[in-house]
């Protein structure tokens, strides 16, 4: 936009305002017949204060330079006009902020606390596999045993659970484990 000593008397109000809506980020487009199409072109404030720091860096504009030279790089410069690598934000070096992931680093080794935090480092499992469905009696059973009880009268201190997958059914023996299968044991 011109200076606005070009713009009639009668409309400089409405050059103002379209001024502010410029520095906003709200664009006008003619639409043709249709009339006028806005076009809302809202930059985060982060962008721009990357964009306005990379110049102060001494590394980031040695690669801003490598790009407007037309060199091999991984870096570019977007439409925006910041300094990126493989699509990703350079952040410059202002007060440390590339030290600030060792940093942390070194803080979560130093903290108690975040050392009593487990994190999973394995892949997830992946899909749980059907068992099959059993087809006889019996033929596929489940056995637990449940030891350290306190002494019936019989003197028995253990159980052994066996559980039919088919049948759904279980089945509870009173054990010693001392000598499980010692002659006296039987159901109960």
């Amino acid at each position: 936009m011109g200076s606005q000593s070009d713009v009639p008397s009668e409309r400089k109000e409405l050059a103002r305002e379209l001024h502010q809506l410029a520095s906003l980020g709200v664009r006008l487009m003619d639409s043709g017949s249709t009339g006028v199409s806005v076009l809302n072109l809202a930059t985060s404030s982060l962008d721009i204060e990357v964009k306005r720091c990379q110049y102060k860096d001494p590394k980031l504009r040695y690669y801003r330079d490598a790009c407007y030279l037309k060199e091999k790089s991984p870096f570019e410069i977007s439409a925006d006009g910041i300094l990126r690598y493989r699509n990703r934000l350079c952040v410059p070096d202002i007060a440390g902020l590339r030290r600030m992931k060792k940093d942390i680093a070194e803080f979560v080794t130093q903290c108690s606390i975040c050392q009593l935090v487990k994190i999973e480092h394995q892949k997830p499992a992946g899909l749980l596999q059907e068992m099959g469905i059993p087809i006889w009696k019996w033929e596929a059973i489940n056995m637990d045993f449940f030891t350290g009880l306190p002494r019936s009268q019989h003197k028995f201190n253990s159980i052994w659970v066996i559980v039919d997958r088919l049948m759904k059914s279980a089945h509870f023996l009173p054990l010693n484990s001392g000598n499980p299968f010692k002659k006296d044991w039987a159901l109960k």
